[in-house]
């Protein structure tokens, strides 16, 4: 059993880490696997490299699914159809994994025609679109992260071909305290005496880090006993990063606040915080807050989307009201004034290795492979 990852090669975020995740089990087990990108020197390739895992070069432009236009992804689909196809076909290729809805566009159609198996693994919440239900037609079975992202699937999706399987973590990677610290403060201007909040992921506009900022010029204005710092890493859109730091410095909090980029060492970075925050309310699932969790660092979470599937409040993390700065900094003042806070620490790390390993995930993908081939 041949089977193919296609990448787009031009972001590297949760899915792709959960992809690749499940790439380094499936080869433990001596799975044929062959990862393409189709952006040669992107950001993926980078990440790719820095984990020793090979891919190939499949160059292709103007994918489907790039604009939300149905004549454009039509237009797509039929570009790449002979190419894709006769790859798949030249390389004896079994089952086709997409993990992008470009990729899934993409290459759903030339895989179903060239006899192959194409899984379509779905990592977003959908939209009420009646388009979707053409996701049916176009896979041979559906994988959701999360119940919530299940429940946004198309109804006329049989059971059968539908299976909620939860992303993948490697549990065992614990990283010392005072040692992710130590990265944190030599590779970045983080001052030494504060407490750590950070947020980690993409800088887009329903991640809402324009409300985290905003709540914490309000929690700066009551508390100012307490030196505190945020620290933001991740990549995402321009023009909204351009905004976010415009409005750090029309506030005078650059001493406070920054945007780090994007890392390639998140576990070292939450290992390191006090608090993790995770403000999107449309969060599919929620990749760094189970990273959080095993890395035994406390979770402020919104309360909604898929959150509220991995958190139980008070007992693993902390939820506050959606877009409610008054609610999220009454939270956010409580953790960082409570000095045991050891239990919550220890719920969620429990519940996170138990539920979240790799392991499971792999043994839930392997028998939807199976049961298709």
């Amino acid at each position: 059993m041949k089977i193919l990852f296609p990448f787009v090669g031009d972001s590297v975020g949760g899915s792709h880490i959960s992809a690749i995740e499940l790439i380094k089990e499936l080869k433990n087990t001596g799975a044929d696997i062959l990862i393409v990108l189709h952006v040669e020197n992107g950001p993926l390739a980078y990440f790719l490299n820095k984990q020793e895992l090979s891919y190939s070069i499949v160059p292709a432009q103007k994918l489907a699914g790039e604009k939300p236009n149905v004549l454009k992804v039509l237009i797509g689909i039929i570009r790449h159809f002979n190419y894709f196809r006769n790859y798949l076909i030249t390389n004896d290729i079994n089952i086709v994994h997409g993990n992008d809805l470009r990729i899934n566009l993409s290459w759903s159609i030339p895989t179903k025609l060239s006899g192959r198996f194409f899984i379509w693994h779905q990592r977003v919440i959908l939209s009420n679109s009646f388009l979707w239900n053409f996701i049916a037609y176009l896979s041979h079975h559906f994988i959701a992260i999360s119940q919530i992202v299940m429940d946004s699937a198309p109804a006329n999706l049989p059971s059968s071909r539908k299976t909620t399987v939860w992303n993948p973590f490697n549990v065992d990677n614990k990283i010392v305290k005072h040692e992710a610290l130590d990265f944190i403060y030599t590779n970045y201007d983080i001052p030494q005496d504060s407490f750590l909040i950070g947020y980690i992921g993409r800088l887009v506009d329903y991640k809402k880090v324009d409300f985290l900022i905003d709540c914490f010029v309000e929690l700066r204005k009551k508390n100012t006993s307490t030196p505190i710092f945020l620290a933001i890493f991740g990549d995402g859109d321009s023009q909204y990063i351009n905004n976010l730091n415009k409005y750090i410095e029309k506030n005078k909090l650059q001493t406070q606040i920054k945007l780090f980029g994007f890392s390639y060492n998140p576990n070292i970075i939450i290992s390191g915080l006090d608090v993790l925050i995770a403000c999107s309310p449309r969060d599919a699932f929620g990749r760094s807050i189970v990273e959080a969790m095993l890395q035994e660092t406390h979770v402020l979470a919104a309360s909604a989307g898929g959150h509220l599937e991995i958190i139980e409040n008070g007992i693993t993390g902390v939820l506050y009201e959606p877009n409610n700065c008054n609610d999220f900094n009454e939270k956010l003042t409580k953790l960082i004034n409570n000095q045991n806070k050891s239990k919550i620490l220890n719920n969620a790390y429990s519940m996170a290795h138990n539920k979240f390993s790799s392991k499971t995930h792999l043994d839930n993908i392997l028998s939807i492979y199976h049961k298709l081939s």
